[in-house]
């Protein structure tokens, strides 16, 4: 109510109901690898739309309302919030509560009441696991179609469930992954038949009973493996007998016949029995050496695959006699010779021969008999009779041969004929003998280096040349070998001779030296020839250096300190001097020689050096220097270079005069000598010279003025070395004062009265001052003060005895009182410090204390007496006024006393 009237609103209030949350299921799903992992519980493929049809229900239109997916209740209650989009990826592993807002597009209302959880299921483990290999056989068809019946698919189940319970987990065979991935196809069954010859692939599914999750990326092989194939299952091996006895037993290499039995012999294992039944026992342990039961015997071999499948065959051996002459060596002459391969030093009886020679033996072997050049012969030559026996280690021809045994080498031959199904012994024998010859020794030899110049001998040092003593040469060469011959030769190749002769003048060369030793093989070829060892001999002639004289100036003791012993010498051409020819102007080259100086330092310490320091500071010393060949370092010289440090004069002053008075008669200064020795002197005066001036005498000169004086000592001896010795003299005089260099304060307030002496035109002496007293007490101070009136004499000193020079000086000034009373003492009264030269027309007035003029006074007299007209005045105080000549006026008043 407002003012007694009623007003009313009305409002409309409509409530819209909430929308309906139907609940749903929920999501469950298997995980996969959509996010590149299928094991790790995250998924990418969550179609949380899916629930959309369930949630509005029938009666909600999807174009009414609108469903969103949120992680939390909060978020599903903002609407501002927009939801999860589809497909979803789980944020939580193994799957997250997803919280459902439902919508009413018209009337904005919503409902975040209702929501589900995501499940990701983890899928089951399929361990990997081998291929199931199997060996061909007849089971389908032949054994060498590749098709078998009997593979056990079921035997890789425990692998693949691993710690899997079989009652949990279901595994089954599949031929494709599509069949694998078809929860519909139950698989194959075991055993199972291939139907893809050699083998194929099978996909395996592991399916979790209870989840009905599965893995189905698991898969192996499944292969079947070739028998052996085989050229002879049974074959025949004639051999040689192994000796002269021909008892039909011999040594037989079976490996050698694996090439006629399988076609892939080298990629497969073969094993030989003696009983048919392949029994372990009969197991034959080296068949490269088995001995057969004598004349005939059966062994029984299995061909085995790298898959381990196999096939068995038989050989039948025959053992005849070898077809090649025991005289083959000796018809053929097949006996070869080399020289040791290693230097002579280290020889082992091992050499390389050609391969040549070995194919000219076999070739000789072929050609001795005619069956031995059939097509299906094989001739090997072997390095021992077992492997020649055998047929193993066979020797390359094609390559150059190093033999085994050391000095003397036998081969041996084995010929054997290889038909198609037999391998027939033709040969065995021993065909050729390799022998290695010993070279002999060439002992080092060497001989001294020598400098050219250095023996009586040598009549040319600087030829180049030299004469070696070469008497041991040859017995050092030789030591105790015999059955040798030597030869020296120069380095041209001319041969000097079989030893050198001695003494042997030879420049610096290297020459070369042969040992060779004759043969103790008669009839047999060595294609080296004699067998020799070589070496050289170095003949070594080293330039002698020179070295030429130095001569040093020598010079004065100098530096700051003179008197050390000391002086600093320029050392720029020491070396360029003592390494040049004066004569020739050449100087010999530091490349080819070392030179050092063997010093002391200015500390005293042994210095040795390539050069000199310079400037050298040293003392008198003698400089050793050598110069050496570094080639040959007995190939030296030296020299002494002498540095000779003079000493300077030694004098001092005869006086200590400092100062001369220009006011006064010249006086002397001079020096002595402070040693034995006897010296000259000159002077100087600033700068210029000064003669002496006393007859007979140049140590010392008179002076009247001031200055610096320089005077110069030089020895007498021949050295002429000088010393120099300033001596500053100072000049002073008696001082020029007059009145203007005066200054008065009298008269003052505080009756302090002053005196003042002005010192700038006074001269150039140091003065001191007294006053009224000719013998002082004199101050440096130039102010007198609290002095009496009067006159008074000012007296000026030189403190350098110049002399005195002296001023009257005036002071004005009064008595305060007089006693006129005839006894002498302060009689009469007058105005002080005037005088006939000071003031004298001063006028002094003197009134009584009432004014009256009673006196002029006459200041150059006595003064007042106390009479006035003749009558004494009586005690009483007196005014006076003066009248100074200089121009001032002062009053005052004095007392007159009667009865003092």
């Amino acid at each position: 109510t407002i003012d007694d009237v009623l007003c009313r609103t009305e409002y409309t209030v409509t409530v819209n109901p909430n929308p309906i949350s139907n609940s749903v299921n929920n999501l469950i799903y298997c995980d996969d690898s959509s996010d590149g992992d299928d094991s790790n519980g995250f998924i990418e493929t969550i179609d949380l739309e899916s629930q959309n049809a369930t949630i509005l229900g029938v009666n909600q239109s999807s174009e009414d309302f609108t469903v969103s997916y949120h992680l939390s209740k909060e978020d599903a209650d903002d609407t501002t919030k927009s939801g999860l989009v589809s497909p979803y990826t789980n944020n939580i592993k193994g799957g997250e509560k997803i919280y459902i807002r439902v919508l009413n597009n018209t009337t904005k209302c919503i409902n975040t009441e209702n929501s589900f959880d995501i499940k990701i299921n983890i899928l089951p483990k399929a361990n990997e696991v081998n291929t199931i290999l199997k060996c061909d056989d007849d089971s389908v068809g032949d054994d060498k179609d590749g098709i078998i019946s009997s593979f056990d698919l079921s035997s890789q189940t425990t692998i693949i469930l691993g710690d899997q319970s079989p009652d949990d987990y279901t595994v089954t065979y599949h031929i494709s992954q599509a069949d694998a991935n078809d929860t519909t196809s139950t698989g194959l069954t075991s055993p199972y038949t291939n139907t893809v010859a050699g083998g194929e692939k099978i996909y395996v599914r592991v399916l979790d009973n209870k989840l009905q999750c599965f893995r189905a990326t698991t898969s192996f092989d499944i292969e079947v493996a070739p028998l052996p194939i085989l050229i002879n299952p049974l074959i025949k091996i004639e051999q040689c007998d192994d000796d002269d006895n021909n008892d039909g037993v011999s040594i037989h290499n079976l490996t050698e016949s694996q090439l006629i039995i399988s076609s892939d012999y080298e990629n497969e294992t073969f094993e030989y029995y003696t009983a048919s039944d392949l029994n372990t026992s009969s197991l034959i342990a080296d068949p490269t050496k088995f001995q057969n039961d004598p004349f005939n015997d059966s062994v029984y071999v299995k061909i085995i695959t790298s898959n381990n499948c196999y096939r068995t065959s038989q050989i039948d051996i025959t053992v005849a006699a070898s077809q090649i002459s025991k005289t083959f060596m000796e018809d053929n002459n097949t006996f070869y010779a080399l020289c040791d391969d290693s230097t002579a030093l280290n020889q082992d009886g091992i050499a390389t021969f050609s391969s040549d020679i070995l194919k000219e033996v076999k070739q000789k072997l072929v050609a001795s008999n005619a069956k031995f050049s059939a097509q299906n012969i094989r001739v090997t030559l072997h390095t021992k009779s077992e492997d020649a026996l055998s047929g193993e280690n066979p020797i390359n021809i094609e390559n150059n041969f190093t033999n085994t045994t050391p000095t003397m080498q036998p081969v041996w031959a084995r010929i054997v004929n290889i038909d198609v199904s037999t391998f027939e012994c033709l040969g065995f024998e021993q065909v050729a003998t390799l022998y290695v010859e010993p070279k002999p020794i060439a002992n080092a030899v060497t001989i001294a280096k020598q400098c050219d110049g250095d023996s009586a001998l040598d009549l040319d040092s600087q030829d180049g040349k030299f004469p070696f003593d070469t008497s041991s040469v040859q017995s050092t060469l030789v030591g105790t070998q015999t059955n040798v011959t030597t030869y020296y030769y120069l380095p041209d190749g001319t041969l000097i001779g079989n030893e050198l002769p001695n003494p042997f003048l030879s420049p610096s060369q290297t020459i070369d030296i042969k040992i060779e030793l004759a043969s103790a093989l008669g009839g047999v070829n060595n294609p080296d020839g004699l067998c020799y060892d070589t070496t050289t001999l170095e003949f070594v002639v080293n330039d002698s250096p020179e070295a030429y004289p130095v001569t040093v100036a020598p010079q004065c003791d100098d530096g700051a300190d003179d008197t050390d012993g000391f002086s600093e010498f320029d050392t720029s051409t020491v070396l360029s001097t003592l390494l040049t020819n004066p004569s020739t102007g050449v100087t010999q080259s530091l490349d080819k020689y070392t030179v050092s100086f063997s010093y002391k330092d200015d500390k005293g310490v042994s210095q040795t050096a390539a050069t000199l320091p310079n400037p050298f500071n040293t003392k008198t010393q003698t400089v050793t220097v050598t110069v050496t060949n570094p080639l040959n370092t007995d190939c030296v010289v030296t020299k002494e270079i002498k540095f000779v440090v003079n000493p300077l004069p030694l004098f001092e002053r005869a006086d200590n005069t400092s100062i001369v008075c220009l006011n006064l008669d010249p006086i002397p200064i001079g020096v002595k000598s402070s040693d034995s020795r006897t010296y000259s002197y000159t002077w100087t005066r600033n700068g210029t010279a000064f003669p002496t001036n006393i007859a007979g005498i140049d140590s010392s000169i008179l002076i009247g003025l001031g200055g610096e004086y320089e005077v110069t000592a030089k020895t007498t001896d021949g050295t002429n070395c000088t010393r120099s010795l300033k001596i500053t003299i100072n000049e002073s005089k008696i001082a020029t004062v007059l009145r203007k260099d005066i200054v008065v304060k009298d008269l003052t307030e505080d009756n302090n009265n002053t005196i003042t002496v002005l010192t700038e035109t006074l001269g150039i002496g140091d003065y001191e001052y007294a006053i009224d007293d000719i013998t002082g007490p004199y101050q440096d101070e130039t102010v007198f003060e609290k002095v009496r009136p009067g006159i008074h004499t000012i007296y000026i000193r030189d403190k350098n005895d110049c002399g005195i020079a002296k001023i009257d000086v005036s002071v004005i000034g009064f008595k305060k009182f007089f006693t006129p009373n005839g006894d002498g003492y302060h009689d009469k009264w007058k105005i002080l410090g005037i005088r006939t030269d000071f003031q004298p027309n001063t006028k002094v007035y003197i009134f009584d204390r009432y004014g009256k003029l009673i006196k002029e006074l006459d200041p150059l007299t006595d003064g007042w007496d106390g009479n006035y007209n003749g009558k004494p005045m009586p005690a009483s105080d007196y005014w006076f006024r003066v009248n100074l000549e200089d121009g001032r006026e002062f009053k005052s008043h004095f007392s007159l006393v009667r009865a003092w």
